[in-house]
């Protein structure tokens, strides 16, 4: 059995490493959260990412984990889409016409959220992917075993 060259094969791991953590350090990432500031809902943005974004769509996320986009409907939202350079901050104030009334207080019940759109198609949202995707879930099996008179 040949012998391993370690001082050779070092460096060559460390700059596999420092590979993969610039891709995921490059990557497209947005942080979303919902907030109610003076009676007002707002939804603030982060990018987290080197690179600009543009939100080109905003909507509610529903008990079941659906989303609802709130630029489809017969009045377009007027501010999107909106840029957001690289590492900034943006803040949507939500309309009381277009928007629900009670998007906060569903968030703290645990049964809404808000999402954004990136220009992609991507979707970031406040709840998250796997919480979503667990109330999708339990909204199928939910009619099945809700009453048992049925």
């Amino acid at each position: 059995m040949d012998e391993v060259d370690w001082w050779s094969r070092i460096p060559a791991y460390a700059g596999l490493g420092l590979s993969v953590f610039a891709v995921f350090r490059g990557r497209t990432y947005l942080q979303v959260s919902l907030g109610n500031q003076y009676d007002h809902e707002e939804i603030f943005v982060s990018n987290m990412s080197p690179h600009e974004v543009e939100v080109i769509s905003l909507g509610a996320i529903n008990a079941d984990g659906s989303l609802s986009d709130w630029t489809d409907g017969p009045q377009p939202w007027r501010s999107l889409p909106k840029r957001i350079p690289a590492r900034g901050h943006l803040t949507i104030s939500l309309d009381a016409d277009i928007a629900p009334a009670n998007l906060c207080h569903a968030y703290n019940l645990g049964r809404g959220g808000c999402f954004v759109r990136i220009t992609g198609g991507k979707v970031f949202s406040n709840p998250g992917l796997i919480k979503r995707k667990w109330w999708k879930v339990r909204s199928l099996f939910r009619p099945k075993f809700s009453d048992p008179l049925e």
